[in-house]
């Protein structure tokens, strides 16, 4: 038999005997492809007439047998392609059959570690097609398997299997920067390759996951830890979800994490150690700091009520500036991808809270920003600004809660230590008696570096308090409002710097105030030729004298720094310019700027009209 155009050998059904003059039955089973219709010819020869070959049709040409029911799946279409974890994936099939079926389909979806979901859906009984949408919940190489159940004598059971392909959640990183990163995936395998899935930059080559240089702290059990490396250290601790990650790529990659997506609808909670963990969300969206719990015991409670076990404040990393950021309630939130440092005073159990949970009885933020200094360090291109002093002092509870997890490398850092601690120079004591002080030291472990310590927002405190900082290296006292920056080298040994913030509130007593500030000796405010001038200051200070014309510019400096004592005091103009030149007549405005030594500031002015 010749079928669409292939000869196949038939055989003689022995039922049917050996009698060819009666005729004996010849047979051929063949299962098809493809159904729709077929081509088939026969010929046949004996032994008895050599050469003589039979053949049906007789002119050799074929016949068009009856259509074959046998159903195949089309390959599907997957949107999008590849998938994504945690996004809807649709994918379109059809099931040909002679005649279009309305009919179940059985569907099954194998994931990347075997298991898998069974499921099913309806043909459309116009063509046969059909449609089914679902979230893949992890990265890798997923199957698709689709079922017929067939038809008694009409089609034949079917089942097809067709590979697709899900990425998963990407991590671009830029090399040769330390940066503090988590997977929002649980990994499936304990093999850091698979998990870390490290590629070239926009691309399917992948790369060693030596180039990461991950780096993970591992707590001792006694509220301290080091640092393990996976490239050097057969101890690196094992993979799991909700883990926060050190990495400095020596290249330009993409992380590409493969691993189960946690269901974004409930809780997931961690195990923390006492002292420093590094923890990181296994959400693919953000979630608020404010809706975290601890469990503690038989005791469930708010992150913000759980002070005695763990800190209320969470640190992230800001690679740009190498230094921590706060993370606080109630408006703080943990980022997907990021790492974070949570301080434990004892073994709990935290509990983040799916994206879009929130407390809604926190109103006032843990970081007290509001009539705080803030404290900014820098030494090239790596500070912190995220310190924060009230203007009513640190106690040992704020001190230990604005505690800073260690560093990897490059860093100045800002630490807060006890004031009783540090030894004020003699002529700070007096002072400090009746103040509010605290004292930071300034941690760094570059070498012979020059270090900046700022205090941005010094200017809008106002002033309701005096604000001294004192360097305890040199015994150096600055006013806060008269001093921009303080710098230091750190010299070989990358010793820390300590320094004092004395903090005195200022009465009414304390307050600089100019009063009859008037004309001597003139008439109404008026000067012929020359003119002085009398006013009253309430305490010793540094006045700067100004004339200043009537477009605004200054004229003359009578005096840029004139020590005054309490009480009246006195100034002269001459009448001229700071060239010595006799300015003409009109008006002009004395001011008058002073400054004591405790940063208070006054200023005083008087419109006088000068006759010539």
């Amino acid at each position: 038999v010749i079928i669409d155009g292939t000869a196949y050998s038939m055989q003689p059904v022995a039922s049917s005997g050996t009698n060819y003059a009666a005729g004996v039955t010849y047979q051929f089973t063949y299962r098809f492809a493809s159904g729709n219709t077929h081509t088939y010819s026969f010929i046949s020869e004996d032994t008895v007439s050599p050469g003589y070959v039979a053949k049906y049709p007789v002119n050799g040409t074929s016949v068009t047998g009856p259509s074959i029911n046998v159903p195949v799946f089309l390959q599907p279409t997957f949107v999008p392609n590849p998938g994504v974890i945690g996004q809807p994936v649709t994918f379109t099939s059809q099931l040909v059959t002679n005649t279009p079926l309305g009919t179940a389909i059985a569907i099954q979806l194998v994931r990347p570690d075997g298991s898998g979901v069974n499921d099913s859906a309806q043909t459309n009984p116009v063509d046969g097609s059909f449609q089914y949408t679902f979230t893949p919940t992890q990265t890798g190489d997923w199957k698709i398997r689709l079922s017929y159940g067939g038809s008694t004598g009409i089609y034949d059971p079917l089942t097809s299997e067709f590979p697709f392909s899900v990425s998963g959640y990407k991590l671009p990183q830029t090399g040769l920067i330390w940066d503090f990163i988590s997977i929002p995936l649980i990994p499936v395998t304990p093999d850091p390759a698979t998990t870390f899935g490290v590629t070239m930059p926009n691309s399917t080559t992948s790369v060693a996951v030596t180039v990461l240089n991950l780096n993970r702290w591992v707590l001792d059990g006694l509220g301290g830890g080091r640092y393990a490396s996976l490239n050097s250290d057969a101890s690196f601790p094992a993979l799991a979800g909700g883990q926060g990650f050190w990495v400095y790529p020596t290249q330009p990659v993409d992380i590409n994490p493969r691993g189960k997506l946690w269901d974004q609808t409930q809780p997931y909670t961690i195990t923390l150690g006492t002292g420093w963990n590094m923890i990181g969300s296994v959400y693919l969206n953000d979630i608020n700091w404010s809706a975290v719990k601890v469990i503690a015991g038989a005791q469930t409670l708010a992150i913000t009520d759980a002070g005695a076990y763990v800190r209320p404040i969470a640190w992230g990393f800001d690679p740009i500036s190498n230094s921590y950021v706060s993370v606080s309630a109630p408006n703080g939130v943990l980022k997907s991808g990021r790492g974070y440092w949570v301080k434990a005073l004892a073994p709990v159990q935290l509990t983040m809270n799916p994206p879009g949970v929130r407390s809604v009885s926190i109103t006032k933020d843990v970081v007290v920003t509001e009539n705080s200094l803030q404290v900014a360090v820098r030494s090239g291109n790596v500070g912190e600004t995220q310190n924060f002093i009230p203007l009513s002092g640190m106690d040992a509870s704020r001190i230990s809660m604005m505690e800073k997890p260690p560093y990897m490398k490059n860093y100045v850092s800002v630490h807060y230590i006890p004031a009783k601690s540090v030894q004020l120079p003699a002529n700070s004591r007096a002072v400090a008696a009746n103040a509010n002080v605290t004292a930071f030291e300034v941690l760094t472990d570059k070498a012979n570096a020059d270090v900046v310590v700022q205090f941005p927002n010094a200017a809008t405190l106002g002033r309701k308090n005096n604000v001294t900082v004192v360097d305890l290296a040199n015994g150096q006292t600055k006013s806060i409002g008269t001093t921009a920056a303080i710098t230091f080298n750190t010299g070989d040994n990358k010793s820390a710097r300590q320094f004092a913030v004395i903090m005195q509130p200022v009465t009414a007593a304390d307050r600089l105030v100019i009063t009859d500030l008037r004309v001597t000796g003139g008439n109404g405010g008026r000067g012929v030729g020359a003119m002085s001038f009398a006013f009253n200051i309430t305490g010793q200070a540094t006045v700067k004298s100004q004339i200043v014309g009537s477009a605004g510019s200054v004229i003359r400096d009578l005096d840029s720094g004139k020590s005054v004592t309490r009480g009246i005091n006195n100034l002269n103009w001459d009448g001229k310019d700071a060239h010595g030149v006799s300015v003409p007549a009109g008006s002009y405005l004395l001011k008058l700027t002073a400054t004591d030594d405790k940063n208070n500031a006054a200023t005083q002015t008087l419109q006088v009209i000068l006759v010539r």
